[in-house]
Parts: C-alpha cells; structure tokens; sequence
C-alpha cells in the first residue's frame, strides 16, 4: 500500500472514475486514459499515474477478484471505503475523488416511543450546523447542487446504521424493542473522531433517552420482624472474552427504590417500567419469569421463604434457561446424573505415600493425611484432630445444622462425611502412625468455576453407588478392516491398539485405558478407532451420534493436524467449543445444544466442559476421548463430576502417566473411565495404599502386582483394561538409539573454580544454602564463566575452558562431517541469545544463518514455524537449542538424530521426554544421545556430574514401572548435596499438599517462602521489597549477578469471585524502578481471585514479559519459573 509520499510530477495519464448500482451494491468503476485513449488493465504496472499504482496494489493486497473487462477496475464501494479509513483526504487527492465532505448529520423523530408509528429520520447539514435543503446519495457520494463530495468513512458507517435502524423501526411492534434498538444505536458515537462528534446531532430523541436493561438479578433478604422481606436487585451481565460472566447494578438506589415500591405493589408484573422523562427500565422475558416466582414468596409464610432462601435457584426452576425438561432427566441423560442442583465441597480421606520407591523394613515415619475438600488439602496433625473433627459434626448433626465451619471450610454435616472421617480412626491402637508436626491451617480458595447449576452425579467414594458390566453390543460396524479414510500406513503395533480398541467395544465395555509410552502414536492409535465408527455412522451400520475429544488447549491444535496428516477425509463437520470460538456458541449461560449435537466431532477443553457441563450432558455422545486424562485424578472437583456426567457409548482415556502422585491417581482415571471397577475409593485406599503403611516389602510387591495384573491382563470376557507398551519393547523397527556417556576431565581453570565452590560452601547446611550450592556447581560443571561476563580473545579460548563446551564441539564436529542434525538441550536462556552459543556455532562451521532456539520465550505459532523449518531442510548440517521444559515435549524433529545434554535436569522423565523428540515414528537414522559429564581430576568418584548421572539413571529404572509415581525433583536434589559434599542426607518427605490460612499479608508470605526456596535450583534469588514505598512490587527475583529477571505483585481478594484491583497498575509502577538498563524483566502477578479484569487480560497479551496467575494457579509459586524458562 503507497500511503504518504509527494507526488512531485504530473502524470501524462488521466484517471477516471464512476459509481453505479450494481448486482444490489455500489460499486466504483475506475478507468485510465491517456491522450483520449482508454489504457488496457494489464498495461497499467507500466504507466506513471501513482493513483492507478495504488488501486493495483489495494486489489492485490486484499485478494478482490476483478470482473472480465478489458479496461475498467472495478470495486466495491462499501470495501473502497472501509479500507481508506483516516487516509480519505490523502486517497481523495491521489485518486483524483471529488472533495471531502466537512459537515454532519442530523436526526429528528416522529410520534412516540410508545407508538408503533414511532419513525427516525435525517438530513444533512454543512460544517456551519445549516440544514442543507437539496442533497442526494450516491453510495460514498453526496451530490449537493452541482456539486459532488466525497463521505468520509465515519459519516457514510453514520448513515449506513441510520437507514438500517430506520428498517428496524418500521418492522417492530414494541416499545421494548424499540428502546433496544435506540440503545444499540446510540453507541454510534464511539464511531466519531473526538474532533468530529459535532457531526452527529439529534433533536433530544435519541441522545435524552436513558435505558436500563436488566437481564440478571439477586436476591437480598432483608430482615422484618421474625421473617424476612425478598428483594429482587436488577443487574446487568456481561460476557466477557476470556473471563467469566461480569455481573453490576444498573439501577441507581433511587430508581431501585422505586422499582422495589412498584414491584411490591403490583398485581402483575411489567416488562418494562418507565421511571420519569426519558428514563426506562426494560425487562428480559425470561429473568421476569423467575421474578414472578419470587413476587409469590412475597406473600409466603416465614417457613415458605425461609425454604426458598436455602435454596432459590431449584424454586425458581430456570436453572437450564429451557434446554431440557426436568421431566426427561432418564431420557436424556446419562444414568449415572441423578439431578441438577448446585454444587457440595466433597470431602475424600488421603495419605500421601512416598513419592517414589518405598522405605526398608515396610514402614514409613510421619506419612502425611487428611481430607481433600473439593480439591483443597487439609492435613491432620494426628489422629486425635480427627476425632475431635468428627464429635464437631455429630454433634452439629444432632442440633440440626446443616454445616459446620472448620476453618475456612464450610463442610457438609451428613453421615456419608462423617463415615469417611472415621476411616482414619483405627480399631486397633497405633495402626495409624501420628505425625507431631505443628498443624498447618487451612485456605480459603475453593475449585467452584462457576455459580451455574452443576449435574449431579452417582459417587463411588465411600461405597459403590455406580457400577457398569459388560454386554455384548448388538448393534456394531459390518467390517472390522481398517477403515479407508485412513491414508498413513499404521505400524503393527499401532494396528493392535486398533483391534484392542474394536474388540473393547464390541464386547460391550463402557471404558479403556490407552496409556502407551511417548511417541508410539497414541493419536494415530484413536484415529483409526474414532475412524471406523465415523464410517459406520455414515453408511448407517450404528446410530449417528457426535464424537467428543477433550484435551488441554494446547493439544487441540495438534489433534486437528493429526486428522489431517492421518485422515483423508476428516472426522466430519468439526466444531472447536473451546477459546475465542465459544462466543459463537454461547446461548444466555449456555451452550447451543442444537449447534453441539449438529457437528460430527467437537473439540473442548476440560475447563470448558466444566464450565458448560449442563450443555454437554443433554448430549449422547458416541464417544468420548480424554487426552491427559490424568487431569480428572481428582475425584474431589467439578473436572471430574463433570467429566462422570457426560453420556456416551464408549470412553477412552488416554495418558502417558496413568499414575503422578499417588495409586488413588488410577483410581479416579478407572471410576471415570470403567466405574465399579477398582470399587470405592474407600476400598481402593485401604488396600493399596494403607496396608503399605503396615505390609513388608514382599508383601507390597504382591498387592502392587495383584493391581497391575488386574489392569493389564485380558479376562475372558474382555481384553485388557489398559493398554501400555513402551518403546523399547514394541519397536524394534525403530533405528538404533545409542547412549554415549562421555567422562571428560575437567580444564584447569574450570577445575580451580568448582574447587573453590567446595571450599566456601563446606560448611553450609540449611536448604537455601544447599540449592544455592549445587547451582553454583551446576553451572560451574558447565562453564566456569556460564554467564560469559570475561573477555576472550577468540571463541576457541572460551569453548577450551570447559570439559563439557570442547567435547560437545567435539562431537558437532563429527556431526557437521556427516551433514547431519543436532538437538541441544540446555536450560539457561542466556546460552540461546543470537550474540551467545548460536553465534559461536554459526562462526566455527560457516553457517549461513545463526541456529534456531526454542524455550519459554517462544509463543506456540513461532515455535511451529521454527519446527516445520527445521524438518523440512534435510541433507544439511543444522543445530537446534532448546530449554529442556519448553522444547522437551509436543514437538517432532526427527530431521535430527543427534541430541547433546549439554545440562542435565533433575528428573530423568524430563530427559526421555527430550530424547522422544528425535527418538520416534518417523525416524529414519540411528539416534544417538549424549550425557557429557565433567569430572574433578580430584573429585571423580564425588563429582556433581557424574552422582547426578547415577542418581538420574537409578530414577528412570524406577520410573519404568507401571504403576509406581515418578520420582520428586526433591528426593534427587537431596541425595545429590548429600554425596557430592560428603554428607549425611535427611530422610524428609514433602508436604506439597497443604497451605496456610490467608490473608493479604499470609498470601504474599506464602508466595515469597515458596519462591525462595525454588529460585536457587534456577540461579536465581527471591527479595522482599521494602514494607512500605515498595513502588508498586511485592518481590524482586534476581540472578546472582544482581540481573533483575522478574518483578512480583501479590494481590490478595478477601472475595475470590471479584477481580483484583490496581494488579497491572502497581507492575507498570514498578518496571522503571527496579529494572536494570540492560534487561527486561518479567512482570508477573498473583492473585487468588478466580477471575481478572479484561483490562487486565489486554495488559498481559500485549507484551511477553508480562503475566497474571490467578485462581488456584496463583496458589503455585513455581508457575514464575516456568515462565522465566
């Protein structure tokens, strides 16, 4: 586009132009004469005339197809207008255009609002505010007299609504419409230049008119003698994108006092209510529905209305807004929902178990317990808490209460919790093993997403509510073939999972587990299942039914690309019902069920089926797939009773990590997937997970088989509930993966300084100081100046001070030789700057261009151009960096087969999920993965290499075990200190899954204590500012260095359904204050609140080194590093 040059000569050539009313649009018609003679289209890039230059490239640019003509370009009018939007005086001279028009519009009414002859109408006035008494409209032209002007955009947008509210006008047939219709015009405005608003002017019809628009309410008791007076307060809800629901006022408490007196008063209620000259109240039809209930219980008995306040939502019967009828709840939905009501903090008994292998002799001091209240943790202090607890409940049982307040909790008083609270209390003394630590108390946050009506749904947790058995299907697809609009050729283990999958579903079973190892194509795998039903629907064979795939948002996306590298023909009209697509489905709280049920496959999220659970369960689904299933490990959530709720044919869980923390994990993945199956969760934590409390080691190898083999073992009537198969074992069609464990003494100056990283920290002992030491090792095992802050003479001197640097250039060296491809995996972003390891790179092998980086700075589009760049080039020498967490999962290179550790992470499974990106269908070329260890020439047996090693590759033979949790970052950390310095290490198990009681100051407190412990494994520091002028942060992270890397603003909300407030503000505050001149620091905020402003949201995307954690991830001090990565 040519926008803003000096035409500094004339052009030999004319332009002409014309407007005419064509095909029922204005269109522009332009033409090119020179000496009276017409110049041919394909001859105008030749000519001089910038204007016929410009409407080339405006037609190129925004794609517009020309009809066939020889010498006439052609163009919509309402499209040539909105595109020279603030540039008409520029395009008007350039062009050739008649003059700007500089005046306004003015509008006047006829008869009353009231009436349905009520009318608009308008007429043009010159810049003095004149009527202008002869005009006449040609599309973007106005012809006044003789004269003809060019509209500017703003007043011919003006006129367009003008006429279009006109046409409304005449077709409405009340004043409720016509009221809605002013107010959605009346926003015209904001069209205008602030310069311009004089422009627009009326007679008092549209510009004195005051509407309010109800379209929510609450209700307010208040007190009156022994009872209580109802009131309805009116509000208005906004949806806003990204955030949950905006609910304010919209009366002021006059009017609202005046609505109240009216409400009270009248023997029917009105949709609509004027309250003075010019000012109305409109009414939503279906929120004074529901008010007419509540006008009734105006005249109830004090018990009537004590009943209704309990619970108001089930008396005013509008929970799902006409969705469904309440009367078909059997018909509809699945039967394991047994109603709609609101939802109840359940309260499930758990003991966290050792993170990973378990403790000699089959006992396990001071193991952590308590009760998961909906998917928040309390921990008993001891057993005698617990009976305390449960005297409390029964006795608030006897004297009628419903609730009894411990802590922040509000708990159900009911049997059911009170028996899952006795489990903890032994028949039998001692068999419960105390713990004496001081009791941490309790956090207010809850898990409720939302204050809509949830499905109700038949629990398995203190007995067996809810049982599924298998029956045979009769009704099932007539082939068994591999369905032909698979286009890749499945592997051979790939077409097992599919038969396993068939054969699950023709015998009738509810649910599978598909739990595959990383990279067998679990999605593939799906596919062809999800394939051959999808053919049987459309030749009739089975019922036609929707397909549903829920996932996390960022694996949606790859699922759309897996259908369309696997699939020829797709899946069918697909429906996304997740991120800025839902607005189109939305309907009032809900969403369009008759869009859901249109569509062959709909893609979601787990918050998104959450959120609208209601919408989704009136739907029967043919199936159901949850990838990362363990997402709905906790029982204790609305995720989880979301997911119970659905009604589908078949389910199909898939995961790589069927179990993360403790066995109950599977637990809750079978109940979802295959209820009944494993029992109560009562029975399942009884057996296999108490009895290891008490069960020598033999003992509890036993149970754990007994459980595994249930799980993976075919029975007569069904194949194997889960399906697991690792790499190593099923593809031995995979090239070869060779493990080179390279051992390289270190050079003198870098052996010096680790020496004296030895002698300074020998005698530390506290935790921070322990972290702080083994980063200083950490790094210093990679490069004594890992920051690069010295001066080198030549890029060769820099890589020589490092055992690890020289042998991985070593083995780049080789690599470059063969012309092949090189992953390195290195942590530390300051390794990936241009100026830094890709420039020393580019330089030593005479690149063309500096290598690629991927890490926690790389949005997900830069991050797939990069991917796709980098497969595609093949037969070349090229390296890739990437950080271990950002770049070790969700990505396919197997352009490369090489892969340097050149840092190491403290879990193994980190590393085999980097090792997964070369080491994977569709490779083609042996893999070879390098650990490169620097060894002290007076350390080797203890150096900080070689221990990490060890204790890495002790976890990853552990982590091979089905059903055993992954090992904890600080069980690796511990043991590591402990041997590389020599000394005893402290048998400790984690309490990750309590919190304390909070306030502003306990939340920031909570915050600050977590990051101090967690920044030294990342290098860095965490500071409180000062108490008072802080500037706008609460904690400043910092390198050793002294660098700034992230500023932090707590911001706690006494009320986690209202958003933080001055939260961006404070941030922008602080940034000049506390960032250094050479960096850019994140600016991150936590928050508890459940929800953030959209101004809010606007602020973080439009930066990258901005962020808001809010919710229950604002609980997570750790989320900062992940973002720092």
């Amino acid at each position: 586009m040519i926008f803003g040059f000096n035409i500094k000569k004339r052009s030999k050539q004319t332009l002409i132009y014309d407007e005419q009313f064509i095909n029922n649009q204005w269109v522009l018609l332009f033409k090119l004469q020179q000496k009276n003679s017409l110049i041919p289209l394909s001859e105008w890039h030749k000519c001089d005339h910038k204007g016929a230059q410009w409407l080339l490239e405006f037609i190129e640019a925004n794609n517009l197809q020309q009809q066939p003509s020889v010498d006439t370009l052609i163009i919509s009018s309402k499209d040539f207008i909105t595109s020279i939007k603030e540039q008409e005086l520029f395009i008007q001279n350039l062009l050739e255009l008649p003059p700007l028009f500089d005046g306004g519009i003015h509008i006047i009414s006829e008869g009353l609002i009231a009436k349905n002859n009520y009318k608009i109408k308008y007429h043009w006035v010159n810049s003095y505010s004149r009527p202008i008494i002869q005009s006449k409209e040609w599309g973007i032209f106005l012809q006044i007299g003789e004269n003809k002007f060019l509209l500017p955009w703003y007043a011919w947008k003006i006129k367009e609504e003008i006429k279009l509210l006109q046409t409304q006008l005449v077709s409405s047939s009340s004043i409720q419409k016509r009221l809605e219709l002013i107010e959605h015009f009346s926003s015209i405005r904001h069209l205008l230049p602030e310069e311009k608003t004089w422009t627009l002017t009326d007679d008092g019809s549209i510009s004195k008119i005051t509407l309010f628009f109800a379209n929510a309410f609450k209700i307010q008791a208040v007190p009156e003698k022994d009872s209580f007076r109802i009131e309805p307060i009116l509000l208005r809800k906004k949806e806003l994108e990204n955030l949950d629901p905006h609910f304010e006022n919209i009366l002021p408490p006059i009017d609202q006092e005046a609505f109240i007196r009216s409400f009270n008063n009248s023997l029917q209620l009105n949709q609509y209510y004027g309250l003075g000259p010019g000012r109305y109240l409109l009414i939503h039809p279906q929120v004074n529905k529901a008010l007419e209930t509540v006008h009734k219980i105006q005249h109830a008995t004090k018990e009537e209305k004590l009943e209704f306040l309990k619970n108001p939502k089930a008396a005013l019967a509008e929970d799902l807004e006409g969705i469904i009828n309440e009367d078909e709840l059997d018909q509809i939905f699945s039967d394991r929902v047994i109603g709609i009501g609101d939802w109840n903090a359940k309260i499930i008994p758990w003991i966290q178990l050792p993170p990973n292998e378990w403790l000699p002799g089959g006992e396990l001091p001071n193991v952590p317990f308590g009760i998961d209240i909906n998917g928040d943790k309390h921990q008993f202090a001891n057993k005698n808490e617990v009976s305390d607890l449960v005297d409390k409940l029964k006795n608030a049982q006897k004297d009628g209460y419903q609730f009894y307040q411990y802590g922040e909790f509000s708990i159900p008083v009911n049997n059911e919790n009170i028996s899952k609270l006795e489990c903890f209390l032994p028949k039998k003394p001692n068999t419960v093993i105390e713990k004496e630590d001081k009791l941490k108390t309790l956090t207010g946050i809850t898990d409720k997403i939302n204050q809509t009506p949830v499905m109700l749904v038949k629990e398995n947790l203190e007995c067996v509510e809810f049982n599924v058995f298998r029956h045979p299907r009769v009704i099932i697809p007539h082939s068994n073939a591999i369905p032909n609009n698979v286009k890749s050729e499945p592997k051979p283990h790939q077409i097992e999972a599919f038969k396993w999958l068939q054969n699950h579903y023709i015998a009738g079973s509810r649910g599978v587990l598909l739990a595959d190892d990383m990279g067998l194509g679990k999605t593939f795998q799906s596919l062809m299942f999800l394939a051959w039903l999808h053919e049987a629907m459309k030749l009739k064979e089975i019922t036609n039914k929707p397909l549903l795939i829920v996932a996390p948002t960022g694996l949606l996306k790859n699922w759309e690309d897996e259908i369309n590298i696997h699939l020829s023909s797709g899946l069918g009209n697909l429906l996304r019902a997740y991120g800025s697509t839902l607005k189109n489905l939305k309907s009032g709280r809900y969403l369009d069920v008759t869009q859901l049920k249109g569509s062959d496959l709909i893609l979601t999220t787990f918050d998104t089926l959450t959120r609208y659970q209601t919408s989704f369960s009136v739907i029967n689904f043919a199936v159901v797939v949850f990838d990362e299933i363990q997402k709905l490990k906790n029982p204790g959530t609305q995720n989880y009773s979301a997911a119970c709720s659905l009604h589908c044919d078949f389910w199909l869980g898939m995961t790589g990590t069927p179990v993360e923390n403790r066995l109950c994990d599977l637990w809750a993945i079978t109940d979802v997937l295959q209820p009944g199956m494993l029992g109560s969760i009562k029975e399942f934590s009884t057996k296999y997970e108490k009895s290891i409390l008490t069960l020598g080691e033999n003992e509890q190898n036993e149970i754990i088989k007994e459980l595994q083999d249930g799980l993976t073992k075919a029975s007569e009537k069904a194949p194997p509930f889960m399906l697991r198969r690792m790499k190593s074992s099923i593809l031995p069609g995979l090239p070869k993966k060779n493990i080179h464990v390279k051992t390289v003494l270190m050079p003198n100056i870098q052996a010096n300084a680790y020496q004296k990283i030895i002698q300074e920290v020998a005698q530390q002992e506290e935790s921070g100081g322990m972290l702080k030491a083994l980063h200083l090792l950490r790094a210093c095992s990679l490069h004594p100046d890992s920051k690069r802050q010295r001066q080198y003479n030549s890029y060769d001197e820099f890589i020589l001070q490092s055992a690890r640097v020289k042998e991985c250039f070593q083995i780049l060296d080789s690599i470059y030789k063969n012309k092949e491809k090189a992953l390195i995996f290195i942590e530390y972003n300051e390794w990936h700057h241009p100026a830094f390891l890709p420039h020393i790179i580019k330089t030593r092998y005479n690149l063309k261009k500096l290598p690629m980086a991927i890490n926690g700075q790389i949005n997900s589009k830069s991050r797939q151009d990069i991917v796709d760049k980098f497969q595609n080039e093949r037969g070349i020498f090229d390296v890739m960096l990437l950080s271990p967490r950002a770049g070790g999962v969700g990505l396919t290179l197997t352009a490369a087969n090489h892969i340097i550790h050149l840092t190491r992470w403290w879990n193994p499974a980190v590393e085999d999920q980097a090792n997964d990106r070369i080491y994977r269908i569709g490779q083609n070329s042996d893999v070879h993965i390098y650990y490169i260890l620097a060894l002290h020439p007076e350390y080797e047996s203890t150096c900080f290499d070689l221990n990490l090693h060890e204790l890495l590759e002790k976890k990853r033979r552990l982590s091979q075990q089905i059903i055993i949790a992954p090992p904890m970052e600080n069980d690796t950390i511990d043991e590591l200190y402990a041997k590389t310095f020599q000394k005893n290490q402290k048998i400790k198990l984690p309490i990750e899954e309590s919190y304390i009681h909070l306030n502003g100051k306990t939340y920031e407190d909570l915050i600050f204590q977590d990051m101090k412990k967690i920044a030294p494994k990342f290098g860095y520091i965490a500071r409180y500012t000062q108490q008072s002028h802080d500037k706008g942060a609460d904690i400043i992270i910092d390198t050793y260095d002294g660098e700034t890397k992230a500023i932090v603003q707590c911001k706690f909300v006494d009320n986690p359904t209202k958003a933080p407030l001055n939260l961006t503000s404070d941030l922008d505050r602080a940034s000049p204050y506390y960032s250094n001149s050479h960096s850019n620091p994140l600016l991150i905020g936590f928050t508890n609140a459940q929800k953030i402003k959209k101004a809010d949201r606007t602020w973080e995307n439009n930066a990258n080194n901005r962020k808001i954690v809010y919710g229950k991830e604002g609980l997570d001090a750790s989320n900062l590093f992940d973002f720092l990565d």
